[in-house]
């Protein structure tokens, strides 16, 4: 039995001779390339979708030397945080009609490395790095447009105008933890942050410190996790439980970090947050939904996706970009575990 014939791809010159309208137009049309009359690009869409019309990636990539996609490195896109800066990117990426290559690292080097390496076999169009710290040289990485977001890589003070970075204000989102600790009635809080230089830390650590001292609290209860998850955080605790340090207040670098805390409290029986306040950072679904709620540091998480694949979009297009540093706002959301109790 002979396999059922395939439907001939319908190209823009169809669409043309259909609609009679030239191809430039058609062309502008469905690339979203400039701009006709709104009855031409109804009649262009409609035929469009009537006939099925596929644009050919294929061969724009042989022309332009790229393929439409663009890989998003993303370290664990299991954790929330990473996952919805990566769906909002893909988002617009799809919006504008090209594709995203999601690539996983469980925050590995070499992995990244082999990712990266395969994307450039594949004339890859652009690069989106989520929370990677890493800054990558060679004839490939600098003609490839690159945008970093929540991690700036590590560069020397003269290359720090090489790069786009998107991020929230991790240093006003650090005294703004302390701020609502400190006027919920704690005097003696503690942090666990992360152990890694990374960019984030620094900048929520550097907010956290200056905060403390505008408000003459002791500053020097600062914890490290080696590794930024539930278990490390739930270890960490039990551990200052066990040495019965003295305090009233607690900020975990992240909103895992925060759930690991307060199930240490729960299995010794501390209540939260009549015993003991709690705070966390980055806004995942998990803090509303937790008994008690988590006070957090909500990050723009969809915000600095879109505005990754916008940019990226624009760099690869050889269009120039306002700035190379975006600072967005983050807010603080109020909830059970820094209440009155």
């Amino acid at each position: 039995m002979k396999d059922a014939q395939q439907p001939e791809r319908v190209s823009i010159k169809t669409i043309s001779e259909i609609t009679g309208y030239s191809v430039a137009t058609v062309s502008r049309v469905l690339n979203n390339k400039g701009r006709c009359s709104a009855e031409a690009e109804r009649k262009i869409r409609k035929a469009a979708k009537e006939y099925n019309y596929l644009p050919n990636l294929l061969a724009k990539g042989l022309r332009t030397n790229q393929i439409p996609t663009v890989g998003i490195i993303v370290p664990d896109i299991t954790n929330e945080y990473f996952s919805r800066i990566t769906l909002a990117a893909q988002n617009a990426l799809f919006r504008n009609h090209y594709s995203a290559f999601i690539c996983n690292t469980n925050e590995k080097r070499e992995l990244e490395d082999r990712h990266l390496t395969m994307l450039a076999s594949q004339n890859i169009g652009g690069i989106i790095f989520v929370c990677c710290e890493q800054r990558y040289q060679g004839n490939f990485y600098s003609k490839i447009p690159t945008v970093y977001v929540d991690r700036s890589p590590k560069v020397q003070a003269a290359e720090e105008d090489d790069f786009v970075l998107i991020q929230g204000d991790n240093y006003e989102g650090g005294r703004m933890v302390v701020r609502e600790l400190a006027e919920a009635g704690c005097k003696r809080i503690l942090s666990i942050f992360d152990i890694r230089d990374v960019s984030p830390k620094i900048d929520r650590l550097n907010g956290v410190l200056d905060e403390m001292n505008a408000r003459g609290l002791e500053s020097g209860r600062i914890h490290y996790a080696p590794e930024m998850n539930y278990m490390q955080f739930y270890s960490i605790m039990n551990g200052i439980l066990d040495r019965g340090l003295d305090f009233d207040g607690v900020f975990c670098y992240n909103d895992i970090g925060a759930l690991g805390a307060i199930k240490a409290f729960a299995n010794r029986g501390i209540n939260v947050p009549r015993g003991v306040k709690l705070i966390g950072f980055d806004g995942i679904s998990h803090t509303e939904y937790n008994s008690p709620s988590i006070s957090t540091i909500q990050q723009p998480m969809e915000e600095m996706g879109e505005m990754a694949a916008n940019i990226i979009l624009k760099l690869m297009n050889g269009e120039a970009v306002e700035q190379k540093k975006y600072i967005l706002p983050v807010t603080l959301v109020k909830r059970q575990t820094t209440s009155a109790g």
